[in-house]
């Protein structure tokens, strides 16, 4: 019986063990056709609702007025929206660390964007992390679907 109890417990922490090197090595940034540098300021209103998904291609459709920062923060303009489409898609996740990962691809073909977001949630906390999940892509052609992907 002890043994049983032995093989659980070290079974237990290393599922543990997996989940929190799994949440450290994930980040904030996105891959693929995600602009690395590129850091919008969150809006100072309350726009984060699970039904929020955004893809802005115009400067009359940046509603919260987001702007961009290519220097780390430390100045902020506005985004040309002739060379850069931005996209936004809601997401939540609980644990003691949330960490979202974010890639965009395109299928040219299909004439299709794919925005995935995958959320890791670690820890036994009930700590609720939310995020717009803001990221700035090359100009989209406007006949082309975004299709939004949460795991």
């Amino acid at each position: 019986m002890n043994t049983r109890i032995l093989l659980f417990s070290i079974v237990l922490i290393m599922i543990c063990l997996g989940c929190e090197k799994k949440c450290k090595e994930s980040s904030h940034s996105g891959t693929g056709e995600i602009i690395a540098n590129a850091l919008i300021k969150e809006p100072f209103s309350e726009i984060v609702r699970d039904d929020n998904i955004y893809v802005i291609q115009a400067d009359s459709q940046n509603v919260f007025d987001l702007e961009v920062s290519f220097d780390g923060g430390s100045t902020y303009d506005s985004i040309n929206f002739q060379e850069y489409t931005l996209l936004g898609r809601y997401a939540a996740g609980q644990g003691c660390d949330v960490y979202f990962d974010r890639n965009v691809t395109k299928n040219e073909e299909g004439k299709k964007t794919y925005y995935n977001i995958k959320i890791y949630q670690c820890g036994s906390c009930k700590m609720l992390a939310k995020s717009m999940n803001w990221v700035l892509v090359p100009k989209i052609s406007e006949t082309d679907t975004v299709v939004f992907i949460v795991q």
